[in-house]
């Protein structure tokens, strides 16, 4: 069983228990990053598709973030 820290903040904490809830089955999404030309994706609309996640009850997110280089 993993055991949150006592150290973390409030909101880490907060989701830490959120996705390791004992008992509970928690459900994650993955976000995908739209085809794209150039060096960037856009990622238009990824803070209202994470709240919309968060709304409806997922427990995580998960994305893959662009190459830097």
């Amino acid at each position: 069983m993993v055991i949150a820290s006592k150290t973390g903040g409030s909101a880490e904490a907060a989701g830490f228990r959120r996705m390791f809830a004992p008992g509970r089955l928690t459900l994650g999404v993955f976000f995908p990053i739209e085809s794209y030309e150039g060096d960037q994706p856009q990622m238009k609309h990824q803070e209202a598709r994470a709240q919309r996640a968060e709304a409806l009850g997922y427990a995580a997110l998960w994305f893959r973030a662009p190459s830097l280089l």
